[in-house]
């Protein structure tokens, strides 16, 4: 959802570490493959970066990226 300065995405919290940081250490193929997706086709669509996760951790049955269920969290990302 974009705000005036930045957008938010609904994401898994586990997959912070890559998203914010690059860090891929323990995710599988599949998830990174999943995750890299998502920045191509729909941050990098929208020209932005992700760089902070919020603290509003809750469940959700599915959640931006995929149809997974599991605990998530608002991500911001900024204009490049």
């Amino acid at each position: 959802m974009w705000t005036d300065d930045k957008v938010t995405f609904t994401l898994p919290v586990y997959y912070a570490d890559y998203l914010i940081n690059g860090d891929a250490e323990g995710l599988t193929d599949r998830e990174k493959a999943d995750i890299d997706f998502f920045l191509q086709e729909i941050a990098q669509e929208q020209q932005v970066r992700i760089v902070s996760m919020e603290d509003d951790v809750h469940f959700r049955s599915s959640n931006d990226l995929n149809m997974f269920g599991g605990d998530c969290a608002t991500f911001v990302a900024i204009p490049l």
